[in-house]
């Protein structure tokens, strides 16, 4: 079974300060995870603006900046493939950029092979800024188990979800596999921020939108039926198999990018995701991380 598991503890070091706890656990042939801690400030300073965002992205147009203005010649366009912009889905900025980077798969290209969520990129005017994206996931619904213990409990909540895919479920039914699959982590509202609870969860898709669209109920007690409603969230995208230490770094680079926009103060701080798009060892992959955003209706 290929499956993947990421996880990430935030814990304060001090009352403006945050510990990022990031551990990586893959298939179940990847041995022990490794733990890293980087502390960085979380909120910083500056003002938040209100700028309203599209229903869709639509084409960048020539008003804007061209990309190969912003980047060096290994992040541009080549004839063999996407652009880092297109890849992305964002402008990159300058100081996170590096030759070693490996370029995410396209989103598009991933859900034309197998179902995702309905994903619509926002766009704002003027543009977010640079380091991470935006954009709305439609209410569905998702099959959850939570996660509490060392790696054996870790190993066993991926089966349970891999399980239920495979019939586990009270109509013996084998469910076709989607993507993503999502690690929360569910943190106190207040610092030090530290973590309450870990759910491990993955896009149900096919039919079953809702519950009540005659979802199998999970023989597993510890399997369930969720309806995730919409959502609106700031990402940042990774190509390769990241190591611990990518994910810690580019976690943050994350929290910092969308505070150095102005929009940290939108962040929903008893949440944050580690996502999925791809199994590793794929001869490209996509993983994310989402920063989820407070309500903006």
């Amino acid at each position: 079974l290929q499956h993947y598991f990421i996880q990430s503890n935030l814990r304060a070091m001090a009352t403006s300060r945050v510990a990022l706890l990031v551990t990586t656990l893959s298939a179940l042939c990847y041995g022990v995870p490794v733990s890293i801690n980087i502390n960085r400030d979380w909120a910083g300073s500056g003002v938040e603006t209100e700028i309203p965002y599209a229903e869709t992205v639509p084409p960048y147009t020539e008003t804007e900046i061209p990309y190969a203005e912003t980047v060096p010649p290994y992040f541009s366009t080549t004839e063999s493939g996407p652009s880092w912009r297109e890849a992305l889905g964002y402008d990159e900025c300058a100081k996170y950029m590096s030759p070693m980077q490996e370029q995410p798969r396209l989103l598009s290209d991933i859900c034309a092979e197998i179902q995702c969520p309905r994903l619509t990129h926002l766009d704002t005017i003027p543009h977010l800024g640079c380091g991470f994206g935006k954009r709305h996931m439609s209410g569905w619904t998702w099959i959850s188990t939570m996660e509490s213990g060392g790696a054996d409990r870790r190993r066993e909540a991926g089966l349970r979800l891999h399980e239920y895919h495979d019939g586990a479920n009270e109509a013996g039914i084998k469910i076709p596999r989607t993507q993503p699959m999502i690690i929360t982590y569910f943190l106190d509202p207040e610092p030090p921020h530290r973590i309450r609870d870990t759910q491990g969860s993955w896009f149900l898709g096919g039919d079953y939108r809702y519950p009540s669209d005659g979802v199998p109920t999970p023989t597993n007690p510890d399997v369930r039926v969720d309806y995730w409603d919409d959502m609106v969230f700031y990402y940042r995208a990774l190509g390769g198999s990241p190591t611990p230490q990518k994910w810690a770094d580019e976690t943050m680079n994350l929290i910092d990018a969308v505070r150095d926009a102005g929009y940290i103060a939108k962040v929903d701080m008893t949440q944050i995701m580690t996502v999925g798009f791809t199994f590793p060892g794929q001869s490209q992959e996509r993983w994310e991380i989402w920063l989820r955003v407070r309500d903006e209706s």
